[in-house]
């Protein structure tokens, strides 16, 4: 795929790429913004404001240290945390070989649901939050990097497995549905852990 994707790069001429690449991000763009509004519109509390501190009982984490735990107890199965540790390690070995500016888009949009993930805490879900992250990464790979192929590649590519792990051997749904910020930084976090043996695989 990544020597396919570099060829047909090589290949297209540059306003053509331009124009393609441009109408790409804007409906990537579209799709998640009109996802996430109507994903938001729906959890929206009737005469409440989100800024005045109201928490649905689905996400009673307010904080990173907190909810760590609850990952763990959603990763138990040993086969779901290795397919874990192989999707995001070979993301990590991918994006550094070929596309090393993805990893900037990867913490400014991180950092933008971890703030995010407090104001919308009233919603049952996480699909708006993940709606603005996915957004900000895409919209940050294009302006870091110019591309956006490899920025659909490796998301596919990470969640793949993770989910793999988690509907095939942990048999459960996975975190990220409803914390998908603090769920992006756990899988990095307890990657670092098992291959550092801070945690057992």
């Amino acid at each position: 795929f990544l020597v396919t994707m570099a060829r047909s790069k090589s290949k297209q001429s540059p306003p053509r790429a331009k124009r393609d690449q441009g109408s790409l991000l804007l409906t990537s763009l579209g799709i998640v913004a009109i996802a996430g509004a109507f994903a938001l519109s729906q959890q929206m509390p009737d005469g409440l404001s989100p800024l005045q501190g109201v928490r649905h009982p689905n996400k009673p984490y307010t904080n990173f240290k907190e909810f760590y735990p609850h990952y763990q107890s959603e990763h138990q199965d040993s086969t779901c945390r290795l397919l874990h540790v192989v999707g995001t390690s070979l993301t990590i070995v991918i994006l550094t070989l070929f596309s090393p500016r993805t990893f900037v888009a990867m913490g400014v949009a991180g950092s933008a649901g971890y703030i995010l993930s407090g104001l919308l805490s009233f919603t049952s879900h996480g699909f708006a939050e993940a709606a603005v992250v996915l957004a900000t990464f895409f919209l940050c790979q294009k302006l870091f990097a110019g591309s956006l192929k490899i920025a659909y590649f490796i998301v596919v590519f990470a969640y793949a497995f993770a989910w793999v792990g988690h509907f095939k051997f942990e048999k459960n749904v996975p975190a990220t549905f409803i914390y998908p910020s603090y769920s992006l930084m756990s899988d990095f976090y307890m990657t670092f852990n098992i291959l550092t043996k801070a945690e057992s695989l």
